[in-house]
């Protein structure tokens, strides 16, 4: 597992996909107590929590935006017409096929099935995406929860799904998540606000992430030692 995680950090270090640039959610770090209690610690926020939230956030932004070639252009990972495409580029003809689901042609019914089964592949990605979160979150729900309502209200989402996902009872959160987000572009939406309150998480925790550049300079040191 370590082994792996180790890898994982020169992955994220070279991959190319979007940054989340200028957030609309805005910038601002989490102040409860709750902070002075996890950040840090072996149960809490660590350097270990920080590489896999970067991860989960790694794996959101590309299937929402798919990823860089060669060129400098984001390809999607769905299959959608014969063609790659994201999940963010879908949504317009999601929308437009909406509007004639009562009168399908059957190029259209082709699509609209199509979409259909992009999502279907999306949210079962992005549940075995999670899971490993889900699983260190188990006993910590409640606190967890307190961290989500802060980040909701100085968000301005207080309406999130991420927050109705967050409050549902421990071992039930894959049936709200399939039942509520029943769209691409739901899905995106929720995807969004997990990046941006993971990112939040992150920058509260400054013991963690000085834990994690640590991490970092010294697996940088061993990969360098190994090559010369």
């Amino acid at each position: 597992m370590k082994k792996y995680l180790i890898n994982l950090v020169f992955v994220l270090w070279s991959a190319a996909v979007p940054a989340a640039g200028n957030n609309p959610l805005g910038d601002f770090i989490l102040t409860s107590d709750i902070i002075k209690i996890i950040d840090g610690f072996s149960l809490g926020i660590n350097d270990l929590s920080v590489l896999k939230f970067m991860h989960i956030r790694h794996e959101m932004m590309k299937m929402i935006y798919g990823i860089e070639n060669k060129d400098k252009v984001l390809v999607g990972i769905y299959e959608f017409d014969d063609q790659k495409r994201s999940i963010d580029s879908l949504i317009e003809v999601e929308n437009q096929l909406s509007t004639h689901s009562n009168s399908f042609t059957s190029v259209q019914q082709h699509q609209w099935d199509q979409l259909h089964d992009i999502l279907a592949q999306a949210k079962e990605e992005f549940l075995i995406k999670t899971k490993p979160m889900l699983a260190d979150a188990q006993g910590a729900k409640q606190p967890m929860l307190v961290l989500m309502t802060e980040w909701a209200t100085k968000a301005n989402r207080e309406n999130s799904y991420l927050l109705s996902w967050g409050a549902t009872k421990e071992g039930e959160e894959t049936k709200y998540f399939d039942g509520q987000v029943t769209s691409l572009a739901k899905f995106k939406e929720f995807c969004h606000d997990l990046i941006h309150f993971l990112e939040t998480l992150i920058k509260s925790c400054p013991k963690a992430c000085k834990q994690f550049e640590e991490f970092k300079r010294k697996q940088k040191e061993q990969r360098q030692k190994k090559t010369t």
